[in-house]
């Protein structure tokens, strides 16, 4: 069986006093579709994604001024390490979502993203159990 941290990417993330250039360029720089916004912690507060940033600066947000808090989501959607794959993959879906922060004992461990859903699709072969439902 697949476990959640088994498909996570690498503990990437910005602060909510980051600027919105700074976090446009990480996200650029990480590929991701967006990050997860943590406190000194490393506990997720929100989530910043390439949507809210092209919004902020389509309706003029100064990319060094504005910052991450003015735009991130505070309400972000977790799952831990243990998280069945089943059920990261179903938030994704029921929530639109392109990318989950996964969490181990309260701290960011790292990011769920879709490609690395798709991959375990591909390599495991587990469309074939879901074909079969």
């Amino acid at each position: 069986m697949i476990k959640t941290e088994d498909i996570i990417h690498r503990r990437e993330a910005v602060k909510e006093e980051t600027s919105l250039r700074k976090a446009a360029y990480k996200i650029m720089s990480t590929r991701y579709p967006g990050l997860p916004v943590v406190n000194d912690a490393l506990e997720v507060i929100g989530v910043v994604t390439e949507h809210d940033l092209i919004k902020a600066f389509r309706q003029g947000a100064d990319p060094d001024s504005s910052l991450v808090k003015d735009v991130m989501n505070r309400e972000p959607v977790t799952a831990d390490v243990n998280t069945p794959v089943d059920r990261v993959i179903d938030l994704m879906i029921e929530n639109r979502f392109t990318m989950i922060p996964i969490t181990k004992n309260n701290r960011l461990a790292g990011i769920a993203c879709r490609d690395s859903v798709l991959e375990v699709y591909v390599e495991s072969g587990i469309w074939d159990y879901y074909s079969q439902r």
